[in-house]
């Protein structure tokens, strides 16, 4: 069976189809996950270690509270990634693991 490139979400009463390739990234709100994708914005009831299994290899957990989609990284400034004007930091725990993603795209 092939890979599909969308997953659903329930956001209030709707289920909407989103592509991976449109989720810049993900922010945790508790028991919530904000998806910020290119389209807007869409809340979810859903944990982060749920959702980062459920997620193709282009996304990062960079910190307990944050995923970001590779492809949507504008810059990294220190421990800090810039996609678009939202800084997102790094923590320590993920900083390995982040640093070996990026070394694989690096000149």
């Amino acid at each position: 069976m092939a890979k599909s490139n969308f997953i659903f979400v329930k956001s209030g009463k709707e289920i909407l189809r989103v592509k991976y390739e449109d989720i810049s990234f993900i922010e945790s709100l508790g028991n919530y996950v904000k998806l910020h994708t290119t389209s807007g914005i869409h809340v979810t009831y859903q944990s982060m270690n749920d959702i980062i299994d459920k997620l193709p290899d282009g996304f990062s957990r960079v910190h307990n509270s944050y995923i970001i989609n590779i492809e949507h990284l504008d810059k990294v400034v220190d421990q800090t990634i810039f996609i678009g004007d939202t800084k997102i930091p790094i923590s320590k725990s993920f900083r390995d693991c982040f640093k070996n993603r990026i070394d694989k795209h690096l000149l």
